[in-house]
């Protein structure tokens, strides 16, 4: 590993620290299965979506439940969707100039 003034050197891969809060590396076996280290399997579960990027691909975690996830996101809020629709609307008409 290589500390950079402006980020981490892990092999080729340049992580600036507002990024990166960790790595590790992680091997296919020859099936073309992947084990995650125990310490991000216990912080982030055992589901996860695989986003492929222009440069990688990324490991996003998804709940057991993920409308749970989306209740406890909008719980405060008061407004309908309809209400909030229609704010989206005028929003993007106002910008657009109406």
């Amino acid at each position: 590993m290589f500390e950079w003034v402006f980020g981490q050197m892990w092999g080729n891969f340049l992580c600036p620290p507002t990024l990166c809060v960790g790595m590790s590396e992680a091997t296919l076996d020859g099936r073309g299965r992947l084990t995650l280290p125990k310490e991000i399997r216990e912080r982030y579960g055992d589901h996860y979506r695989i986003v492929e990027l222009h440069d990688g691909i990324k490991l996003v975690p998804i709940g057991d439940d993920p409308l749970d996830a989306l209740r406890s996101e909008f719980a405060d809020v008061e407004k309908t969707a309809e209400e909030l629709r229609q704010e989206a609307r005028n929003a993007a008409l106002d910008e657009a100039g109406r």
